[in-house]
């Protein structure tokens, strides 16, 4: 018997060299976080064994139960090592035995177009007699544990005005700003990081969603079984009650193959490629942004699609395609952009033209095609005159809010041209400065756009 154990182990030390890639590989047991209530789990006593008998449960959430498999894989293999004697010895190789032929008959091919299945799924019980786990590091570079989605994200924006004199042609462009979200994300060579460049009132929904385990079959429990009493079984191998500890090893693995089975895998899901944008190699996204974009503002989101891209000819079958769930902002980030350089609506010199027409090119201007019906405006207008003896005077013209349903640049033009001429009669000289808020809808919500200064000569 130490022979074959010795033999075993001889052959596990070539398995790098035996487990050649091969085009099926294991089908997944999930595509989504399994959770699960209530799970019955026995308890173990170190003299008696597994106590069936009495149980307690357990809950457990967003459970990938392939890695389970793994564990479990490992540790099937790790226990034929230590040789626990010839029955138990038998009992676990015949369970081994089985394990292997449920995972090579249910394998699939990575790829669609690949019909022969005969060979690769032959090829695939002969490398895991050498290690159980060969099934699954055999599919590389596809990954076939669940992608974990992107964490730990963060939003911030970088603005800088542009110098000098701001000319009402290039207002619009001189908004524009850099909205940033940095994340987090373990990836590997089979992984695709997408991002979706949405808006706040268009999120795309999620491909991946978790899911609750209902009464499906079994071996979720007895997956989580083994991986909740096997640290307390393996603790005694060394011990006095190694040959209980020996036996409940094998009670807890024998039902598996029959398990598996019977194990009904979710529905694949549906992929269908994000339109991505630049990442870069900082793992963060930079997106030039309009703060008065109709499109509102950026709210991206971030998955890792695995195993999608395996070839650059053939397409991954959709049993092994992984989508994350989506990790992306619960609100988006508001900044107001403030235009503290000058804004020039005349030349000083021309021709003096009636207000109306100023502030007509300054809403144009500033709004473009977008509907002003979505902001309010705060308006403040200032008249410094210039008196004969050349002392200046500022004199308030006016304060406003305008809705935006309710904008006219004629109307505010023509206000502006009555109250100056009310304060410093029919040709002043000076000029006026303004300051004009832009607001979002909203009682609390704070500027998108502040520009402090708009000057009009009089």
């Amino acid at each position: 018997m130490k022979t074959i154990i010795s033999l075993l182990i001889a052959l596990q030390m070539l398995v790098g060299a035996a487990a050649v890639a091969a085009p099926v590989a294991p089908l997944p047991l999930t595509h989504n976080p399994l959770s699960r209530s209530e799970v019955e789990v026995p308890a173990y006593d170190a003299e008696k064994g597994i106590v069936w008998t009495q149980t307690q449960t357990q809950n457990f959430s967003d459970v990938d139960p392939g890695v389970w498999v793994k564990q479990a894989f490992d540790a099937i293999d790790a226990f034929i090592r230590i040789n626990p004697g010839t029955l138990e010895l038998s009992r676990a190789f015949e369970t081994r035995a089985s394990l292997i032929d449920v995972v090579a008959e249910m394998a699939k091919n990575l790829l669609e177009d690949v019909s022969n299945l005969h060979g690769p799924r032959e090829q695939l019980h002969r490398i895991m007699q050498l290690r159980l786990n060969n099934a699954f590091d055999q599919a590389s570079p596809a990954q076939l544990e669940l992608p974990v989605p992107p964490t730990a994200l963060t939003q911030s924006f970088e603005y800088l005005a542009p110098e000098g004199t701001v000319q009402l042609s290039e207002l619009r462009n001189a908004l524009h700003y850099t909205y940033i979200a940095s994340y987090g994300a373990q990836v590997t060579a089979a992984d695709r990081l997408e991002v979706s460049y949405t808006t706040a009132t268009a999120a795309p929904d999620s491909q991946a969603q978790r899911t609750s385990f209902t009464a499906r079959d079994d071996l979720f429990a007895r997956l989580a079984q083994f991986m909740v009493l096997y640290p307390q079984i393996k603790a005694e191998f060394n011990g006095p009650h190694a040959p209980v500890a020996y036996h409940a090893f094998n009670e807890l693995i024998a039902p598996l193959p029959a398990a598996w089975r019977t194990w009904t895998a979710d529905a694949a899901p549906t992929y269908e490629a994000w339109n991505t944008v630049a990442v870069t190699s900082e793992q963060t996204l930079r997106i030039d942004s309009d703060p008065l974009s109709s499109a509102q503002l950026p709210l991206p989101a971030f998955r890792v699609v695995r195993n999608a891209y395996l070839s650059p000819k053939q397409a991954t079958r959709p049993e092994f395609i992984f989508i994350s769930a989506e990790a992306k902002f619960a609100q988006p980030l508001q900044p107001t952009i403030i235009l503290d350089s000058t804004i020039e609506l005349a030349k000083p010199g021309a021709a003096k033209a009636p207000t109306k027409i100023a502030m007509s090119k300054l809403f144009n201007s500033l709004l473009g095609n977008t509907n002003p019906a979505q902001f309010s405006f705060q308006l403040t207008v200032n008249a410094h005159l210039r008196t004969g003896s050349g002392v200046e005077i500022v004199l308030p013209v006016t304060i406003c809010t305008i809705p935006g349903d309710e904008l006219n640049p004629n109307a505010i033009g023509d206000a502006i041209d009555q109250t100056v001429a009310q304060l410093a009669g029919p040709n002043p000289s000076g000029s006026l400065q303004m300051s004009l808020n832009v607001l979002a809808p909203g009682a609390q919500a704070s500027p998108r756009v502040q520009l402090t200064k708009i000057m009009l000569p009089l």
